[in-house]
């Protein structure tokens, strides 16, 4: 498999770290059945950070589908684009699991046509990981902060060198055990 970003032209030759699918199901409190159960009927929000270095609509419309059957939600597709998120972190050492590296931008680089068989592996994980947190879900308190950051957040490519700031803020939201112990955050840096 070929890794994203950056001009990397070789195949990966190993695994130097591992890549995740942090998923978070959120539930109301009278939805939790305790350990081992998956109860899929009150699901509010899925939030899924994937280390990859993109994960397309069109891939994200397919993983909703096939989350929607494999989970027996029974919803409307529009009601899953609500629910369901999918995030990339980005990463520009993970794998390339669309084929889109290189970019037109390298013409020379002969490229391995992507097989789907990747894609299909990720979707599969994606499904998992959102059981294993509806199997392993506990209580939580949520909260939500941002903060206006300034610094290291221009817009590279933007024109005559102006590098404009698109968005200036660092979001975040945190998950706590009932006992106040953070088990969890997702960070929002542009």
């Amino acid at each position: 498999r070929s890794l994203g970003g950056y001009g990397r032209f070789k195949k990966c030759q190993g695994v130097h770290d591992k890549i995740f699918a942090r998923t978070y199901v959120i539930t109301l409190d009278s939805d939790i059945e305790g350990p081992n159960t998956i109860n899929s009927d009150g699901i509010k929000l899925v939030l899924v950070n994937l280390d990859l270095p993109y994960f397309s609509f069109k891939n994200a419309q397919e993983l909703r589908k096939k989350i929607n059957l494999e989970l027996n939600l029974n919803r409307k597709l529009s009601d899953l684009s609500e629910m369901i998120h999918i995030f990339s972190t980005h990463s520009h050492n993970a794998p390339d699991c669309m084929g889109i590296m290189p970019a037109p931008i390298f013409p020379d680089i002969v490229w391995v046509q992507n097989d789907g068989l990747y894609l299909d592996f990720v979707i599969k994980q994606i499904i998992k990981s959102i059981k294993d947190a509806l199997t392993n879900q506990i209580p939580v308190n949520i909260g939500y902060g941002k903060i206006q950051y300034r610094y290291n957040v221009h817009n590279r490519r933007s024109p005559e060198g102006t590098h404009e700031i698109l968005h200036p803020y660092i979001n975040v939201i945190r998950f706590d055990d009932k006992s106040g112990k953070i088990i969890g955050a997702i960070t929002v840096f542009p």
